[in-house]
């Protein structure tokens, strides 16, 4: 008996569901939506939208350039660098890691470069504060197009005799159109 009252009530299910459908078809109109959709019909927008309400239109999403981001590379003889003499070593720079951003603006590129850079106390050094020139030089083929140097500092503590540390050049701007870029950094000038 129970079986049956179900299967009755299953079959009264796609009449259900074509009298909503008849019913929200009632309701709609020939004209386009207002902008933003037509939110005075929760059944239809059940229906089409998910909910009760009419969802924001999306925002046109801006799809910046592709752009090519060059290697950055060390340049030669860039990677240490020691202050002091060769028998009495004060510091001792190396560099660790490197990485690059870049990122279109109008017709020009707009590059980030980070440095990690090592320093250790040498036989003749003691903690406190080292530091050490640091330059980024951008070409173009063998023109030169930007060059910075930094001097890049660090302190480095009494218990530890070495630090750790990241140097970031930020608002290198070239042009866009041309050769191929490349990018070196390295310790010294």
């Amino acid at each position: 008996m129970m079986m049956r009252a179900a299967v009755a009530g299953f079959r009264k299910f796609p009449w259900i569901v074509m009298a909503t459908f008849a019913l929200a078809g009632c309701a709609t109109s020939d004209s386009a939506p207002p902008q933003g959709g037509d939110s005075s019909n929760p059944i239809r927008n059940l229906l089409m939208y998910g909910g009760t309400t009419v969802p924001e239109p999306m925002k046109e999403i801006k799809v910046e350039d592709e752009i090519e981001c060059p290697a950055v590379e060390i340049r030669e003889g860039g990677s240490t660098l020691r202050n002091g003499s060769a028998q009495a070593v004060s510091t001792q720079f190396s560099i660790r890691g490197l990485a690059r951003e870049c990122r279109a603006d109008g017709e020009s590129i707009i590059i980030k470069v980070g440095v990690e850079v090592l320093a250790i106390i040498g036989t003749a050094g003691r903690p406190g504060t080292a530091s050490a020139p640091l330059s980024i030089v951008v070409k173009r083929g063998d023109k030169t197009l930007v060059t910075r140097t930094k001097s890049a500092s660090v302190n480095i503590p009494a218990d530890e005799g070495q630090a750790l540390f990241t140097v970031i050049e930020d608002g290198i701007k070239v042009p866009k159109s041309g050769a191929e870029l490349s990018i070196t950094v390295g310790l010294g000038r």
